[in-house]
């Protein structure tokens, strides 16, 4: 679901799938079917590509759509350099096979589901990580301790891990990842943001709920179903909340809720449907979508100082699908079929929310923080906004930081995608910052 590749705000992907799902495919078959996609997509064989597509994709799916999106990629992230080693997984009754491929300024996924009879019935592009080569040191565990607690949201189970103080608990919280199907540590590149903000605050005495995201656990749970941000990620995050709450050690300790991007736009929502004791923003957006997708691909394309015609290709094919985004009209709401990696409804729900003005009606405390270095969402258009409506509440309290990104890691100079393909960690003063609201509630 994704074009301008670090957009972490919205799930935008090449994603075309049928509505019917069988039951899984033969063991590492789909891994095969991905791994001759691959080649042929390299190849520039893009009609080869589709040879085992099922009717579904292939009706939705073009050898020149297949092209355009594929060679647009380097104009994105940079030259090819790799293809590590795949995957494969079930879920849902079908098989998921996953490539990692490495560019010069990140890494990417070609994710390709398959039936039970080997076809392919969903091709996907999205944002990735390295994979790990080397196990993770040991961390410092004199401050933390750490089980697995899984949440059931919507019949599915997202694995999580509750990070618990070894000494004084003073109050719990509740990490909901931006854009994309995160894992529990919301891994970017080397970096591991969620990661960090569960230990630092445990060593402030906050325990810390971090789960995988159910587009990232399930995704086939989407495919061929038109959804919204309830099933991309509220409906989790507010079962994420049920659960701590319910913890024998949380018992009658304060409960908050920490966003970040996506996951602060509609931590309004969230808290609407779950009382919590205050809630976080980390670079919470203030514009729409549709708003905020054209200025990313626009900044990230002149930042070599030059507008390629493959780049103004990709901005033109972006404009386009954003056309069609702002002409929906509610009758379109039921269909499945997806603009820029997602339905209608997705849309359409989400240019209907007004988070500053939601989070204005509730009587929740805020904190609100921000990178000067963001260029995704940034001081100006989003925290500024942010900031001068909710600035007569006195719950209200905004801090930014200078030098730092949109993952609270250092910003380049100028700010750019492969910021985040450097190992970091979140600046420890974002940490301080956190605990040391929560402590003065």
């Amino acid at each position: 679901m994704r074009y301008p590749f670090k957009l972490h705000l919205m799930c935008l992907a090449l994603l075309c799938s049928s509505t019917s799902w069988a039951q899984a495919a033969p063991s590492q078959l789909c891994l095969t079917r991905a791994a001759s996609v691959l080649a042929a997509l390299d190849a520039g064989e893009f009609e080869q590509a589709r040879v085992d597509f099922d009717e579904g994709i292939a009706a939705k799916m073009s050898a020149e759509q297949l092209a355009a999106v594929w060679n647009s990629l380097p104009q994105q992230v940079g030259k090819r350099l790799n293809a590590a080693a795949g995957r494969q997984q079930s879920a849902n009754g079908a098989d998921l096979a996953i490539i990692p491929l490495q560019y010069e300024k990140a890494w990417l996924e070609l994710q390709v589901s398959c039936n039970a009879q080997g076809r392919i019935v969903g091709l996907f592009v999205r944002p990735g990580s390295a994979p790990e080569s080397t196990p993770e040191p040991p961390a410092d565990s004199s401050y933390f301790k750490e089980r697995e607690l899984p949440i059931v949201s919507g019949g599915l189970t997202l694995p999580a891990t509750l990070t618990l103080p070894t000494g004084t608990l003073r109050a719990g919280m509740v990490l909901v990842h931006g854009s994309g199907p995160h894992d529990r540590d919301e891994t970017i590149g080397p970096n591991k943001p969620f990661r960090d903000l569960a230990h630092g605050l445990a060593q402030r005495g906050i325990a810390v709920l971090r789960y995988e995201k159910r587009s990232k656990a399930h995704p086939l749970s989407f495919a061929g179903k038109t959804f919204t941000v309830k099933e991309e990620v509220t409906d989790d995050a507010v079962a994420a909340l049920q659960l701590i709450a319910a913890q024998t050690e949380l018992q009658g300790q304060p409960i908050y809720l920490l966003g970040h991007s996506l996951g602060a736009l509609l931590a309004p929502r969230i808290a609407k449907q779950h009382a919590v004791a205050g809630m976080i923003l980390l670079a919470a957006p203030a514009r729409s979508l549709t708003d905020i997708l054209p200025v990313q691909m626009a900044y990230i394309t002149q930042l070599d100082g030059t507008v390629s015609s493959e780049e103004q290709a990709a901005i033109d094919h972006i404009d386009k699908d954003l056309a069609k985004v702002r002409a929906l009209n509610s009758d379109a709401d039921h269909s499945a079929e997806l603009i820029l990696g997602a339905p209608a409804a997705y849309w359409l729900d989400l240019r209907s929310y007004q988070p500053v003005e939601l989070a204005e009606s509730l009587d929740t405390p805020i904190l609100l923080l921000q990178g000067e270095g963001d260029y995704q969402v940034t001081m100006a258009d989003d925290f500024e906004v942010w900031r001068k409506a909710l600035s007569k509440s006195d719950h209200f309290t905004a801090q930014s930081f200078a030098g730092l990104s949109h993952l609270f890691m250092p910003a380049g100079d100028p700010p750019g995608p492969a910021d985040y393909e450097k190992a970091a960690h979140i600046d420890p003063k974002l940490i301080d910052s956190i605990a040391n609201w929560v402590a003065d509630r």
